[in-house]
This record gives C-alpha cells, structure tokens and sequence, in this order.
C-alpha cells in the first residue's frame, strides 16, 4: 500500500506546500483541498485514499518524501572526466598587483591580442547599446552570412560558442559517437539557445568587416614571432614554432621560480608546469617593445 500512496503523491499535482517544499506541511489547513484533489484524480487513486484521515495522508506524504531520499540513486556522471585536471586559470591582473604591491603590470599570460580593438568595433558597440534590453539572436544569422561568406562555407555549417571553452563543453555533451556525419547540427542541439550575447555578435559583426586593422595585428604578430625565433635561439632557449600570438620556450629552469622573477618586475606571464612543462613557459607577443622587455629578463637570467 506503500507504493500506491507514494503514487499518489507523485501523480497528483499537489499544492506547493506539500510537494514541492521539502518541510513538514500543515495537513490541517490544506486538508480539504487534498480531499477534493483525491476525488478528482483517476477512480483507482480516488477509492483508494478516499477514507485516508488528515494524519494519514501526512504520514504517507512524510514517508513518500523519505523513501524517494533513500532510494535516489547517486548522481552519475562520465568516468571519463576521472582523467580531466580541473582547469587552472592564469594569475589574474588584481591578484598580482594585491599579491606583490605593483601598480602596473605587463599582462603577457593571455591568448589576448595586445594591440587593441578595431575602432570599427568600438564604433559597432557604441550604436547597439539601445538594443541591450531585447535578447540577442540565438541563430547570429546576421554574423553568420557574413562570415560563411567570408570563408566560403554554407551557413549551416557554422557553430558559434562563447569562446573555446564553450565549445569544448559542447563536443563533451554531444557525446558524439565515430562517424557521425552531422556534426554541425548534433552539436547545435546540446550549446545553449543564448550563448553568444548580443555585442559579441554585433562585435564580431564589426571585426570581420575591418580588414585593414586585421592585416596590420597579423603582420605585427608575425614581426613579433620572427624576433623571438632569432632571440631564443641566440640565447639557446628551446622552443615550439607557432601560429599563434603566444609562444612557449623551454627556460631551462623551473618555471614557477622564472614566473615569479618576471612578475617582480611587472610582467605576468603563464607557468607551463599546468601543462605538463615544468620548464616551459607560455608569453604572448605582443608589441616590439613587449617583445623586447621579455627577451631583456631572459639575457639578465643566463
């Protein structure tokens, strides 16, 4: 009989009071509402509780509550992630300039682009803060075109994510299987419906349309990439060649003690040890004069 109150009770939409608060109800006061709700319900669940006392129906409700917290099963998840470090974010700006009483500092720890925003974007974000109240759209249709445009891709052949990250957890959601065809859209059906926000796309938008600010943050990376092959390997530093605006090279060192001589004076860079490089360090390139600064530390170091 104990199954079929619990029944009940999961069947019946009980007042907020009784079912969705997990406190002792007041069985009293709601009594007579229960009562009209179990002769409403199905003809089973009616003569079965049809003679039930107030204390009855709070003893079956109590008891349904309890059995419900035994039996629940232990929450699941992918024993893949028994493999996964959590993620360890760089050193913040604040942390650093709390943490060593600087009041600049050189933030070289990123993937950020160190030679600023595109005015065309600035421009783009100051005319969409009117339209902040409204949801952005959950398609990007507009950034969309333009960039399957731009790439020569069909629309739908485009995902957009709040970052890598983003992105990331929504290839681990899709759980894709091997030889699945459709990737595009299975992972569209797990990202959430409002995950890139509305002056991102508009930013975006904007970015892609300044291809004179494009080519010249290009050209400054590479510049920038060249100087520190042809130093590093002056000073007989390793390191790994790259497409990126960061560079990682081997100091030779343990690189928490190389990390914390760079932030002494003022620059923040990334400890490659959160990678399996103990040794390695992680910089961004950026300007010729950041550039410089760091390759000058390194000499002083040899």
């Amino acid at each position: 009989e104990l199954a079929h109150r619990i029944a009940v009770f999961k069947k019946l939409k009980m007042p907020l009071t009784l079912r969705e608060q997990r406190l002792e109800p007041d069985f009293e006061r709601n009594f007579a509402e229960l009562k009209q709700r179990l002769r409403r319900s199905t003809p089973r669940y009616a003569g079965l509780t049809r003679d039930w006392s107030a204390d009855e129906l709070r003893a079956a409700f109590l008891g349904a509550s309890e059995r419900a917290a035994e039996n629940a099963p232990p929450a699941a998840y992918k024993t893949a992630l028994d493999g996964i470090a959590a993620f360890k974010p760089a050193r913040s700006l604040e942390s650093a300039k709390r943490g060593f009483g600087l009041t600049n500092i050189l933030k070289l720890a990123g993937n950020e682009n160190l030679h600023g925003t595109s005015p065309r974007v600035i421009e783009a974000l100051e005319r969409s803060y009117g339209e902040l109240a409204y949801y952005p759209d959950t398609a990007a249709a507009c950034l969309r075109d333009a960039l399957a445009g731009k790439l020569g891709l069909a629309p739908d052949e485009l995902l957009f994510s709040n970052g890598s990250f983003e992105l990331i957890s929504i290839a681990a959601l899709a759980a894709l299987e091997d030889g699945d065809a459709a990737l595009i859209q299975t992972l569209s059906r797990v990202r959430s419906p409002v995950n890139v926000n509305a002056l991102a796309q508009t930013a975006a938008l904007a970015a892609l349309e300044d291809d004179a600010f494009y080519r010249r943050v290009l050209a400054e990376n590479e510049r920038g990439r060249t100087l520190y092959y042809a130093e590093l390997a002056r000073l007989g530093l390793g390191y790994l060649p790259t497409a990126c605006n960061f560079i990682m090279f081997d100091t030779g060192r343990d690189a928490a003690s190389v990390e914390l001589s760079f932030l002494k004076q003022g620059i923040l860079v990334r400890n490659g040890a959160e990678f399996g490089m103990p040794t390695w360090l992680r910089v961004t390139i950026g300007t010729e004069e950041h550039n410089r600064r760091v390759i000058a530390i390194l000499e002083a170091m040899r």
